[in-house]
């Protein structure tokens, strides 16, 4: 494919096999409810895009994104020390001309910059730079299958979503003065590259992790809920290479939101996992016509998953991140 949206303005909608080259957002024949067309301001100020990577290693997890929503942009960079526990974040919500994300998820970059923060995503790499805190990571891709899917979401709006891990990581990263050097053989990254014409009022909640397991395999997972649900789920996890599709995912979470134990499972019975967070992220917004309630969770997954071809994988106190987002917008 050299383009999402073909010549007649549709999506062929589902999982997706193959790199989807340019998301031509404003060649679809998007509509509202009536069957009126929408003008092409319309369609450029309605898209939002998001491009998030997180890293896992031995001592210290990151989380690096670029957030587009047209009428604004929004960015954050954080490092978490396991050890001490310590999380440093800088984060940033600016007018829109500080954020650019290329529509083109394998090829494309997501780059935000202003005084305290600046962000590039790359199909190859990170860097990014916040107070106290620095990362310029190498990614190698080529070796991990992604998940592409593109769903329906409300009546006329879609959503593409691209998860990829686990995803090899070598370079630097630095906070409060102290460096960690990342080695491909013991830190993994999960990228999430995700645009499209979102319901007015969006939920999800997500689960993910990328990792080195116990017995040498590279592992990677991502589950979520709330948004792809339609023709498609993005239930996966990665072992060994392989990628295995699982299908819709149940989460059961503390009604406080607050950092107690979740409980995640699968209908196909190939997931029963619980985490318990240890830190989080928190944004809230409340301005009457946008709002937004995002938290995102770092912690431990415990449990099982299971592999037809292979059997079970085990997990142990693997570090990763649970999220539970509301977004009016």
């Amino acid at each position: 494919m050299d383009k999402l949206i073909n010549k007649y303005g549709y999506i062929d909608f589902g999982l997706i096999h193959q790199p989807v080259g340019l998301i031509n957002f404003t060649d679809y024949a998007l509509q509202a409810p009536s069957g009126r067309p929408r003008s092409g301001l319309f369609k450029k100020m309605m898209f939002k895009q998001f491009s998030f990577a997180g890293l896992d290693g031995p001592e210290v997890m990151a989380g690096v994104a670029v957030v587009d929503l047209k009428y604004a942009a929004n960015a954050f960079f954080y490092v978490f020390d396991k050890a001490g526990r310590s999380f440093v974040e800088t984060k940033k919500t600016t007018l829109p001309f500080t954020a650019a994300i290329t529509p083109d998820p394998d090829s494309g970059r997501a780059c935000f910059k202003t005084k305290n923060l600046a962000i590039t995503i790359s199909a190859d790499g990170v860097n990014a730079v916040g107070r106290g805190i620095e990362l310029d990571v190498a990614l190698n891709r080529k070796a991990v299958d992604p998940l592409r899917i593109c769903t329906r979401t409300g009546y006329n709006g879609w959503t593409y979503t691209q998860k990829t891990a686990p995803i090899p990581v070598s370079g630097r990263l630095s906070m409060n003065g102290r460096d960690y050097s990342l080695s491909p053989d013991s830190c993994m990254a999960i990228t999430d590259w995700t645009a499209g014409y979102f319901r007015r009022q969006t939920f999800w909640n997500w689960a993910a992790a990328a990792t080195v397991l116990p017995d040498g395999r590279e592992f990677g997972m991502n589950f979520s809920c709330g948004v792809n649900e339609t023709e498609a789920t993005e239930n996966v996890f990665w072992v060994g290479g392989k990628k295995v599709k699982v299908d819709n995912v149940k989460f059961r979470r503390p009604a406080d939101n607050k950092e107690n134990q979740w409980r995640i499972t699968s209908a196909d019975g190939r997931v029963d996992l619980s985490f318990l967070p240890v830190s989080a992220r928190r944004e809230h917004l409340n301005a009457l016509v946008v709002a937004s309630r995002f938290t995102q969770f770092l912690g431990f997954f415990s449990g099982r998953l299971e592999d037809v071809a292979t059997g079970e994988v085990l997990l142990e106190n693997c570090s990763g991140w649970a999220e539970d987002h509301f977004a009016k917008w």
